[in-house]
């Protein structure tokens, strides 16, 4: 708040006209020493992951690339993020073995302790990659029937309805990260395997330094896996890792989310039995039709929020620390409902809500990335 008020002071002061000094002198004492040296909580936070990076850290080595070559660096430590002026990081366990490595954990506790030492900030991210939600293979391990599932429309068939895994053509396999199966989130069973492998595990390891040095938790586009958002880019498919190959036999067809009780939870909330009236999810335009999607995708919106980011809001809240994250194309509000059924309403339950503006360069508020904000 600070921080924000002085920017304020200082916009303020540059529009009236004053010149750098005169402005300085008429800011309050505590605003000019904030900006001149700011707390850790002012300043940014570097993410660092990727193939090893907290090794890196707690090693006090500094990696640095050079064309096909990485070579380390004289000893930097956290210091390295320090003496650039941030505030601390945003990092995790080691994504190789991920979760299972107790080398890797003791590496991330190091590095956590000296960012205790240092006075700097640590958030811990909660996924290997991206989207979070699926421990990597772990939730799925744990039962194969906490995967996403979609009820969808065939046309050509005798019965066009039928359930299958949200998988082909879903966020699941054309995201940057990994092609891999994914995760139920309106499946309280499936959050809550997550978070036992990943949010305990972090506690079990780092409790001395939550609520103190780890100030938050930051989940990252987590998202319902029932719509189409298209391919990636040739040129990007061939560098992403395929964990799980996709059946090119599967056909693209419309689908709405699905899970164990949805039907069960859509009869205690509306007095009605959606199973004969789920032909209205797809097609129809009478008011009965548009009711009956208007109630189910109301009913989605809060099972995700209850179940996924409010079940993650709650642990953090019971363990000191605040719950972040942002959703997937937050910044495309038409794709909010198949995505989330309600995106400001996921956003509500986290107590730091963020955005995805992968950019340094100021002017790129003046795309279209400003309406996200």
């Amino acid at each position: 708040m600070k921080i924000t008020s002085l920017l304020i002071g200082l916009m303020a002061a540059t529009a009236l006209g004053f010149g750098a000094c005169a402005s300085a002198e008429s800011l309050p004492p505590d605003w000019l020493a904030h900006w001149e040296n700011p707390s850790p909580s002012e300043r940014p936070l570097q993410i660092v992951h990727g193939i090893d990076p907290a090794r890196a850290m707690a090693e006090g080595m500094d990696q640095v690339t050079h064309g096909d070559r990485t070579q380390k660096t004289e000893p930097q430590g956290m210091d390295f993020y320090k003496d650039r002026g941030l505030g601390g990081v945003v990092c995790n366990v080691a994504f190789d073995d991920y979760l299972q490595s107790e080398k890797n954990w003791k590496t991330l506790i190091a590095a956590v302790e000296q960012c205790q030492r240092l006075g700097l900030i640590v958030w811990l991210y909660d996924e290997k990659g991206y989207p979070s939600g699926a421990a990597d293979k772990l939730v799925l391990a744990e039962n194969p029937a906490y995967e996403a599932t979609n009820l969808v429309w065939d046309e050509s068939r005798e019965e066009p309805l039928f359930l299958r895994p949200g998988f082909e053509y879903a966020h699941a396999s054309n995201n940057y990260h990994a092609c891999r199966r994914y995760p139920n989130l309106i499946d309280d069973r499936a959050t809550s395997c997550f978070i036992e492998k990943t949010h305990e595990a972090y506690w079990k390891r780092l409790e001395p330094h939550f609520g103190r040095t780890i100030e938050a938790m930051f989940t990252d586009e987590p998202s319902l896996m029932a719509i189409n958002i298209g391919s990636l880019p040739k040129r990007v498919r061939k560098r992403v890792p395929v964990v799980d190959p996709v059946d090119p036999s599967v056909k693209p067809l419309p689908a709405v989310p699905w899970t164990y009780d949805l039907a069960e939870r859509y009869q205690a909330r509306y007095g009605e039995d959606l199973m004969p009236r789920r032909r209205s999810l797809f097609v129809g335009d009478s008011a009965e039709d548009r009711e009956i999607r208007r109630r189910y995708w109301a009913l989605v919106a809060d099972l995700l929020a209850e179940r996924y980011f409010g079940a993650i809001g709650r642990w953090c809240a019971d363990h000191g620390i605040a719950s972040s994250g942002h959703s997937l194309w937050e910044e495309r509000p038409l794709h909010h409902v198949p995505l989330e059924g309600n995106g400001l309403k996921m956003l509500a339950q986290m107590d730091i809500p963020g955005l995805d503006i992968l950019s340094s360069n100021p002017k790129s508020v003046c795309e279209s990335k400003w309406l996200t904000a």
